[in-house]
């Protein structure tokens, strides 16, 4: 685990009782205890793991809140990237946001109210994140009148599992 420490730094947490509780989702079911937990600060810091984790021959899963079911966002003995930290909101249009992965849609919808706006799609459940509802679609009351969260998705940074950020 020191050998981890060394290659990825002090951005990874290899506490034990960390890695048991990552192991953990919503279904309470499946529990698959992760080398390291990375906690990135910037697209930058994702990059350089996933390259590093390509190079060294190490899984890497990305995971927010970990609101779904059967491990989905677990990987045995792999680095995950916790996405919570990325939790900004860049800015506030009236026709756009740009957030980061990480926010969760109650905390987008406190700074959106403020401006007398709302996303077009809300999941009824919104302590879970941007990011992982819209990777798996996004589906809310308004989803028959405005289609899912993707759909109104207007653009994306993505860090590819090659280490590449695609805009």
């Amino acid at each position: 685990m020191e050998n981890l420490k060394n290659l990825f730094g002090e951005k990874l947490n290899i506490d034990s009782t960390a890695l048991v509780q990552s192991a953990d989702d919503y279904g309470h079911s499946i529990s698959r205890i992760p080398k390291g937990i990375f906690m990135p600060e910037n697209t930058d810091d994702i990059i350089s793991l996933v390259n590093q984790a390509k190079a060294n021959n190490l899984t890497v899963i990305a995971k927010g809140q970990s609101h779904n079911t059967y491990g989905h966002s677990q990987a045995e003995n792999a680095i995950v990237i916790d996405m919570n930290e990325l939790n900004q909101v860049h800015t506030i249009e009236e026709n756009q946001v740009w957030v980061d992965a990480g926010i969760c849609w109650d905390d987008l919808l406190v700074k959106t109210l403020d401006k007398g706006l709302t996303p077009p799609i809300i999941t009824d459940y919104p302590h879970v994140t941007v990011g992982g509802t819209i990777s798996v679609g996004g589906v809310g009351a308004q989803t028959f009148n405005y289609g899912t969260q993707a759909d109104n998705v207007l653009a994306l940074e993505v860090v590819t599992g090659n280490g590449e950020l695609i805009q």
